[in-house]
């Protein structure tokens, strides 16, 4: 009734169309189990369907095309603290956490981590992370995440 349409209402084509995956990776990513990314046909209604999603014991999160429907106390951010739990508990280390993100969902986690990367997108503003730890990924895509990793990694070594 709120006019949103998941990856699981749209056909393969339209999935492939909107995120630009080929068919097989387009496939994969509509065989979900823990989320469902989504388009509304009428953005004003996303406080309605905010409300709505509370009271189902959901919560709605937006990442860099899509808003995506999730349980209430789940976002990237609990995942980075709940691996680090497990490390410390297991006394595995020494590590570090590492997150490059470039969409509002992915804030949590940036916040999390020990080192943050905001990846640009070509025609869109970048997230804003308020936090000392986080860098801007020299160039958007595969080049800009490749080029942040490396020069963590050779700090981090170094």
């Amino acid at each position: 009734g709120f006019g949103a349409r998941g990856f699981g209402d749209m056909s393969l084509a339209e999935v492939v169309e909107r995120t630009g995956l080929p068919e097989d990776g387009a496939e994969r990513a509509r065989a979900r189990d823990f989320s469902e990314p989504f388009i509304l046909e009428n953005e004003d209604r996303l406080p309605e369907l905010e409300r709505a999603a509370r009271r189902a014991g959901f919560s709605l999160t937006r990442g860099g095309r899509f808003h995506h429907l999730i349980g209430a106390e789940q976002d990237k951010g609990e995942a980075v603290r709940r691996i680090r739990d497990a490390y410390a508990w297991n006394e595995v280390g020494p590590w570090s956490t590492i997150g490059l993100g470039d969409g509002p969902n992915d804030l949590p986690m940036l916040e999390a981590v020990d080192y943050a990367v905001v990846m640009p997108v070509r025609g869109r503003e970048a997230v804003h992370v308020d936090a000392t730890h986080a860098r801007v990924a020299p160039e958007p895509g595969p080049t800009g995440w490749a080029a942040s990793l490396s020069s963590l990694i050779d700090e981090l070594e170094g």
